[in-house]
């Protein structure tokens, strides 16, 4: 009895031992935590509708991490405080209630937090393991969206929870969050193509862009079929010569004949059509005054008025609690300009840039940096990109891109290859 004890004592005393050799890593655990809910999770926690949720709730899994690392006073930091002046500024020239204020500042909070924890994390140990892991999360999701359009009509109603098949296309990503996801789609394209030195890290790079491009191109996500396509016509300029002129003017038809005989060409056409000139009729004005969703409408209403400077008012026209809309402000330049206005809305952007740059001097502004913003502000028209964290996550990942080590070959040419 009393060997038995002892063996039993000197179990427990080995396993303490282990136990205490476990290397706890908070700000790794919590990163990728908040990677799968945000990039895996979130579309099939919404579509079950189990639990309450909302994505954004996520980004509170960051707070802990302030006890360990020390917030650091930098461009973007120094932004977002100017952003909440112009908030506040806004709140007390037009009347606005407290609780309105600290409902538009959430905003802020959300995506600071998702700042915050890329760059305590990121780093140029782990930022090549990262990527792969985004490239990888990328490539599966063309199968499960395939699958989403497919099963659609077979699905029970409870499950679809009030969705069209339209939206259904939102693979591993938020509930409806097919515009973020080929966004994310969009990010990792860019990099393939355009960082030359770093994209060596990936393998089969032809392939992944090909397949990412068509995957975005299948989606129903109109806007970002735009942007994918401005992309391909921008790298076919950047490496501009007779020989790639003709094999991506080549390969550009092709497309463009499969996508109108499938009748994935149509939708854009009319994409651009609803958006800019069909929805800028009084007609449709008036019901984008009534709450209703239209881009078109939306610009020429603000066109139709003199400049806001701080804008109606913070929470004035949407609530995020009800998730109610005054007017059809769905995108984050409309929300922006009509609550805090063009003051509120150029700091949003300059955040943005602010981030794509971090700990990195201003002056040398490369291509990559010049489509991320752009294809940030671009989104901007149709989503809330500062208030939906898995756009602010991807964008903050592939900004520190720079990180990943250039590759070293004697061959010159060896990198120039996709």
């Amino acid at each position: 009895m009393i060997s038995s004890s002892r063996q039993i004592a000197h179990w427990v005393s080995g396993l303490n031992i282990q136990i205490h050799r476990i290397p706890l890593h908070p700000t790794k655990m919590i990163f990728y935590i908040v990677l799968a809910l945000v990039f895996l999770l979130s579309g099939l926690i919404g579509m079950l509708d189990i639990i309450p949720y909302r994505m954004a709730m996520a980004s509170f899994l960051v707070l802990p991490l302030f006890l360990i690392h020390k917030i650091r006073v930098d461009r973007v930091l120094i932004s977002y405080a100017l952003l909440a002046f112009v908030v506040a500024s806004s709140a007390l020239l037009n009347h606005s209630s407290p609780t309105e204020m600290l409902l538009f500042l959430r905003t802020l909070v959300f995506s600071y937090l998702i700042y915050f924890l890329v760059n305590v994390y990121v780093t140029e140990k782990n930022i090549t393991s990262i990527i792969r892991l985004c490239v990888w999360i990328g490539v599966i999701q063309f199968p499960i969206v395939f699958l989403q359009q497919q099963l659609y009509d077979r699905l029970p109603a409870w499950l679809l929870n009030g969705v069209s098949k339209t939206d259904f296309d939102f693979g591993t990503f938020n509930f409806k969050g097919d515009a973020p996801m080929a966004f994310f789609l969009i990010l990792i394209v860019v990099f393939l193509l355009f960082n030359r030195q770093r994209r060596y890290i990936i393998k089969h790079r032809l392939f992944v862009v090909v397949w990412l491009t068509l995957t975005v191109l299948y989606m129903n996500s109109q806007f970002n079929k735009i942007l994918i396509l401005g992309v391909w016509v921008l790298y076919a300029f950047y490496h501009l010569n007779l020989k790639r002129m003709l094999f991506f003017g080549t390969v550009a038809v092709i497309i463009l004949g499969v996508m109108g005989v499938t009748g994935t060409l149509q939708p854009i056409v009319q994409e651009l059509n609803k958006s800019f000139i069909s929805n800028t009729s009084s007609a449709k004005i008036e019901t984008f005054e009534k709450g209703n969703y239209g881009r078109g409408a939306a610009f020429a209403y603000y066109l139709s008025q003199e400049i806001k400077w701080f804008g109606d008012g913070p929470s004035k026209y949407y609530d995020p609690v009800t998730r109610g809309y005054v007017l059809g402000n769905t995108g984050h330049i409309f929300t922006f300009y009509a609550e805090v206005g063009f003051l509120g809305l150029v700091l949003s952007y300059v955040i943005f840039g602010f981030m794509q740059r971090a700990k990195r001097p201003l002056s040398s502004i490369s291509t990559i940096d010049i489509l991320a913003i752009g294809s940030i502000i671009g989104l901007s028209v149709v989503i809330p990109v500062m208030n939906d964290i898995s756009v602010v996550l991807a964008f903050c990942i592939f900004s520190k891109q720079y990180l990943i080590p250039i590759q070293k070959t004697s061959n010159p040419m060896a990198v120039q290859a996709i």
